[in-house]
């Protein structure tokens, strides 16, 4: 580019932190878990059940894998699939357990990996914005990076928000600066990002082990009928 803007050395500052930051995530990190996530759907008397799984909601039902092996937590528990109505479910509760696990589950397994992966790739794409001299070509590096990482974001339950806000902002001053130097109006577009979830809520802690039996017989006493059971 014919002009040195000063959003071009933060850029560059931004790919020496970037670099820092995969350094960091570049030690042994743990593999994709395959191992379903354990969810307590919380019920309205107070009680609670284990899914196997994820949940899913059919009209007023709720079809969920009970497990029905001798105690939790074991690798691959027996299960019997189970509905129950969805009105006997505290969902407030409920979804917000789901949420809190689910962020857990991808932080403790994919969450560093992936977002290694991401970081190399956003500092090569931060360099080459930095070196272009064709601030067209520059400029649509950098909308393409910033709708990757906004992507991501959204995918990954909120994880390392911080740090995709830090880099996302950086990419809206090259946006801003390079749109002018095009003629275009300056680029404003405001990030949203994913919190992580809250904590789950007090006395809500993660399924421990239990004979199956308490689960069947908790079950029993939610299912409308002995043909959902």
């Amino acid at each position: 580019m014919s002009v040195d803007f000063p959003f071009l050395h933060r850029v560059a500052i931004a790919v020496v932190a970037t670099a820092s930051f995969v350094a960091g995530a570049s030690g042994e990190v743990a593999a994709g878990s395959t191992v379903p996530i354990l969810y307590r759907i919380f019920l309205d008397d107070g009680g609670t059940l284990t899914s196997y799984g994820d949940y899913a909601r059919v009209g007023q039902r709720v079809v969920l894998s009970l497990p029905v092996a001798s105690f939790l937590p074991v690798a691959e528990p027996r299960t019997q699939l189970v509905s129950i109505s969805a009105g006997r479910i505290d969902w407030t509760t409920t979804e917000r357990y789901a949420d809190a696990a689910r962020y857990a589950h991808y932080a403790a397994t994919r969450g560093e990996a992936d977002y290694a992966a991401l970081s190399r790739d956003v500092a090569r794409s931060l360099n080459a914005i930095a070196l272009l001299d064709d601030p067209v070509r520059a400029l649509n590096l950098a909308r393409v990076t910033r709708q990757r990482l906004v992507e991501w974001s959204q995918h990954s339950f909120g994880y390392r928000e911080h740090d995709t806000h830090q880099i996302v902002s950086l990419l809206d001053e090259a946006n801003s600066g390079l749109s002018i130097e095009v003629g275009e109006p300056a680029f404003e577009l405001s990030f949203v990002a994913t919190p992580p979830p809250p904590p789950p809520p007090p006395g809500t802690a993660p399924p421990q082990a239990e004979p199956a039996g308490n689960h069947r017989r908790r079950a029993h006493r939610v299912c409308a009928d002995a043909g959902s059971r």
